[in-house]
């Protein structure tokens, strides 16, 4: 996918040169768009902190990039990443395999992430089956989002325990962002 060579040497350095950014950063895309997320976890791991895959098509390629994902999952020890995947009420036939589905391919993603633990790697998954395939970006974005930054509130018990508790939080809420 030579999408990453763009994103890498064209569209990273203009948004860092016309916007204020950090190196945190956080690829969204839903459909194909999530299948491009997925794909960049293992192409290009250094591009981004964060994935956000929506009803990703993952059975595209005849699951190619689901292959790539578990071998490079499979090789690594540890790995500072997060990702978040989800998928709707959709049942796609593959274009060059029938009982290829985005469902079997999810799940099949979704199983390989659940049975790998990985230090470093943060990975929630979820399925939507009350959504259509155009709905899940929506919801997974405030679902992702909400995952990513868990620890960003300031509990109130944790600030009447005073200084020493907050400075713990942060601490700890540095570390799951990766800082």
């Amino acid at each position: 996918m030579s999408d990453n060579n763009y994103i890498e040497k064209e569209l990273i350095p203009f948004v860092d040169s016309n916007y204020q950014t950090s190196e945190f950063r956080i690829l969204e895309g839903h459909s194909l768009g999530g299948l491009l997320s997925l794909y960049t976890v293992q192409a290009r791991p250094e591009l981004f902190t964060a994935h956000y895959a929506f009803s990703p098509s993952l059975h595209w390629g005849d699951n190619k990039t689901v292959e790539k994902i578990i071998t490079y999952i499979s090789s690594r020890k540890s790995l500072k990443q997060f990702i978040y995947m989800n998928l709707g009420d959709e049942i796609v036939k593959s274009e060059h395999e029938s009982r290829n589905t985005m469902r079997t391919s999810f799940l099949g993603l979704q199983t390989i992430f659940n049975e790998n633990s990985i230090s470093g790697l943060r990975v929630k998954s979820e399925v939507l089956k009350n959504l259509p395939h155009a709905a899940t970006s929506i919801s997974g974005l405030v679902n992702a989002t909400n995952e990513l930054y868990r620890y960003w509130v300031l509990p109130f018990d944790v600030m009447e325990k005073g200084p020493e508790a907050i400075s713990e939080h942060y601490k700890k809420l540095s570390t799951d962002l990766y800082y």
